[in-house]
C-alpha cells in the first residue's frame, strides 16, 4: 500500500532510516543484492538464510533468532526493499533511500502499514494502541494505561475457550492473546522508531512517547481511514459504529472540522431522535465527545419526551438545571439494553436483569418489566418481553453480592502488601474455601482498598494460577503462602497466607474482614517506591502534592462495607459495567487522575 506522508523532512527521513526495523530490512536487502536463491514459497533456503543471520549479526542458536531474520525480510519485502520473482530474490529501489526524502518516508510507511493490515480491513486493535498514545498527554502512556485501553475497547464476550476470566470478559486465554497483541503493537512502534522509551525517573521504564515520526504515522494513517466530510451524519455514523472511541476521534476529525462543532453537535442528535438504539448511542456518544461547551443543540432537546431524556442527563452531569421526566431512567435504560443485547449472547441477559435492578433499585423482576413497559421508548415492548422470558439464576439481588457459607470449610488469610512500610498495609478475612481465585481477586481488591484498573496474577512463585481454580486446591495446609500480583506497571506483590482453617456457622456471611492496618495506596502512584515518595509529599503541607491522606488509616467497619457491595456474578459484572458506559460515558475513554511521580 502506497501512502503518502502527511509530513516530509529531512529529520523524519533520517528518523526513518534509523528505525531498528527499517535499518535492518535495508541491511538485509543490500546484503541480497543482485540475487539470491528462495524457496518453492517466496523465502530464503535454510543455507542462503544461515548465511543472512551471520551478516546480520543474528544469532540462531538463540530461541528468537529465526524470528528476527523473518521480521527484517518482511519489512524489506513490504517496504519494496526487495522484489522475488520466481526462485530468486534481488534487492531495488535503495538508491532512492539515499537520495529521496520522501521515498524514504513511503516506504518507511508501507512497511508499517503492513502491521496495522492495511490494505484491507484494518486491525482496530493496533490502532487503538497508537490513537491512545497519540491522544495521550504529550504523547506519553504506560504500557498499563495502553493494554487497559485495549481491554476496554474490545471487552471479550462470555463463552470463549479456555477458562472464564474473572471479571466475566470471556475466556483467559482469549484475554491473554488479546494483550499479547497489544504488547506486539507497542513492539512494533518501538521498532519503527514510532514511539521510544520514556524514563523521566526511575519508576517510568514502563512508560512510552510518541516521536515525530509516529507523529506522522498517526497523522498518516488516520487521514487516509477518515470519514469524508461531506458525509451526512447517519453515514458518518455507520463508519463509527463499532470502533473503539479513541479511533473514531481520529477518524471524525476532518467530519469535525468541516462544519462548526455547533452545527457538528446539532447534526448528530437530529440523527439520533430516530435512529436505531445502537447508530443513536454513537451519535450521542460523539456529540458528548465534541465538548461541554456546545450546549444549545443539547438544550433544544431538554423538553421533548423520549429522546429528551438523553439531553436532561447531559445537561444535568454538565450542571445544568433541568426538569428531569419521571420516566427518563427507565428510558435510557431500554436504549441502553436496546443497543447492546444484539450483541449480547442469550446466557447474558440475566447479567442484564442484575443491571437494571442495580440502576432502578428495584428487585423483583415483575416491576422491572412494568418500569420499562411504561417508558414510552420504541423498544420498550421487545426488551421487557426478552427479560421476562429470560431465566433468572442464582440468588437474589440482595443475596448475589455476597458469598453465603452453607457450613463448609473457610479459610482465615492474611494479605500482606510487600514493600510498603510505615505503616505496614495488612488485612485479615475469612474467605470460603472453595472460593475461585477470580473472585478471590475481587475480594482482595475490596479489602484492600484497590480499583481493579489492571491485570492481576496469582502466582507461587514456580507456576500461575488461572481464575478458575480453587483456592483449596492451591493453599492446601496452614502456613502455605500464594502471591498475587496486581498492575503489572507499578508492580504491587502481595503475599497471602492461609493462617487457619475453619468450620463456619451456617449463618455467617462471608468473606468478612477481621482486622488489618494501614490504608491502600493510591492508583498509579509509581508502585511501592513511588508511594514512598508519595507520602512525604503528603505529609508536607507545602508540597504541591500535599492532600488530606493519612496512611494509617484502616476501619474494619469500612472494609467489610466494600465487601458487602461486590457483585459476584461474572457476567452481570460485565454487562453491569457495559450499561453504565452506555449511559454515562462519553466514547472517549476518560483518563483517571493521575498524581504526579
Amino acid at each position: 500500500m502506497d501512502i503518502t506522508p502527511s509530513a516530509v523532512s529531512p529529520e523524519l527521513a533520517d528518523a526513518a532510516l534509523a528505525s531498528p526495523a527499517l535499518s535492518r530490512a535495508l541491511e538485509l536487502a543490500g546484503w541480497i543484492g543482485a540475487e539470491k536463491a528462495v524457496t518453492a514459497c517466496g523465502t530464503l533456503r535454510p543455507a542462503v538464510a544461515a548465511e543472512a543471520c551471520g551478516a546480520l549479526g543474528i544469532d540462531l542458536e538463540q530461541s528468537h533468532g529465526a524470528a528476527e531474520l523473518a521480521q527484517a525480510w518482511e519489512v524489506a519485502r513490504d517496504a519494496g526493499f526487495i522484489t522475488v520473482t520466481g526462485r530468486h530474490v534481488r534487492g531495488s529501489g535503495l538508491a532512492d533511500m539515499t537520495t529521496d526524502t520522501e521515498a524514504v518516508l513511503r516506504s518507511w510507511l508501507r512497511a508499517f502499514a503492513s502491521r496495522l493490515d492495511l490494505p484491507g480491513e484494518p486491525c482496530w486493535l493496533c490502532l487503538t494502541v497508537l490513537a491512545e498514545l497519540a491522544s495521550a498527554d504529550d504523547g506519553v502512556a504506560s504500557t498499563a494505561e495502553l493494554m487497559d485501553a485495549v481491554r476496554q475497547a474490545f471487552p471479550i464476550p462470555p463463552g470463549g475457550t479456555g477458562p472464564p476470566d474473572p471479571r466475566g470478559l470471556g475466556s483467559s486465554d482469549e484475554l491473554a492473546g488479546q494483550l499479547r497483541h497489544a504488547v506486539s503493537a507497542i513492539a512494533d512502534l518501538l521498532s519503527f522508531a514510532a514511539a521510544v522509551p520514556h524514563v523521566d525517573e526511575p519508576q517510568d521504564d514502563n512508560r512510552v512517547r510518541l516521536t515525530p515520526l509516529g507523529r506522522m504515522l498517526a497523522d498518516t494513517v488516520f487521514a487516509v481511514l477518515a470519514i469524508d466530510p461531506g458525509a451526512e451524519a447517519g453515514a458518518a455514523v455507520a463508519v463509527l459504529a463499532g470502533l473503539p472511541s479513541s479511533v473514531s476521534m481520529f477518524i471524525a476529525r476532518p467530519w469535525l472540522a468541516a462544519r462548526t462543532l455547533a452545527g457538528a453537535v446539532a447534526e448528530l442528535l437530529a440523527f439520533a431522535e430516530s435512529a436505531t438504539a445502537e447508530k443513536r448511542m454513537v451519535a450521542v456518544s460523539l456529540a458528548k465527545d465534541i465538548g461541554p461547551k456546545e450546549v444549545e443543540p443539547w438544550r433544544a432537546y431538554a423538553g421533548a419526551p423520549g429522546f429528551g431524556a438523553c439531553a436532561r442527563e447531559w445537561l444535568a452531569i454538565l450542571g445544568e438545571e433541568v426538569t428531569a421526566d419521571p420516566r427518563d431512567e427507565a428510558w435510557l435504560t431500554v436504549d441502553a439494553l436496546s443497543a447492546i443485547s444484539a450483541t449480547q449472547p442469550p446466557e447474558a441477559v440475566p447479567g442484564l436483569i442484575s443491571s437494571v435492578a442495580k440502576r432502578s433499585g428495584l428487585s423483583d423482576l415483575p416491576t422491572i418489566v412494568t418500569m420499562l413497559r411504561e417508558s414510552g421508548h420504541p423498544d420498550a415492548e421487545r426488551v421487557a418481553e426478552e427479560i421476562g422470558r429470560a431465566p433468572v439464576t442464582g440468588p437474589s439481588r440482595s443475596d448475589s453480592r455476597v458469598v453465603r457459607a452453607s457450613g463448609g470449610s473457610v479459610y482465615q488469610l492474611k494479605i500482606v502488601l510487600r514493600d510498603v512500610s510505615e505503616p505496614q498495609v495488612w488485612r485479615r478475612l475469612l474467605v470460603p474455601a472453595s472460593i475461585r481465585l477470580g473472585k478471590l481477586s475481587w475480594i482482595i481488591q475490596a479489602a484492600m482498598g484497590w480499583d481493579d484498573w489492571h491485570e492481576h496474577m496469582f502466582s507461587d512463585g514456580s507456576r500461575e494460577y488461572p481464575g478458575s481454580a480453587a483456592l483449596r486446591s492451591v493453599l492446601t495446609r496452614p502456613e502455605a503462602v500464594l502471591g498475587y500480583t496486581y498492575d503489572f506497571g507499578d508492580g504491587w506483590e502481595h503475599y497471602l497466607e492461609l493462617e487457619d482453617i475453619i468450620q463456619n456457622d451456617p449463618g455467617v456471611t462471608i468473606p468478612a474482614c477481621l482486622d488489618g492496618a494501614g490504608a491502600c495506596p493510591p492508583e498509579d502512584c509509581g508502585g511501592p517506591w513511588g508511594y514512598s515518595r508519595l507520602k512525604e509529599a503528603l505529609a508536607d503541607p507545602g508540597h504541591d502534592d500535599h492532600e488530606d491522606f493519612d496512611p494509617a488509616a484502616f476501619s474494619v467497619e469500612a472494609v467489610t462495607s466494600r465487601l458487602s457491595q461486590l457483585q459476584l456474578a461474572p457476567d452481570a459484572t460485565a454487562l453491569e459495567r457495559s450499561v453504565t458506559v452506555v449511559r454515562n460515558q462519553p466514547r472517549t475513554r476518560k483518563k483517571e487522575a493521575k498524581r504526579k511521580r
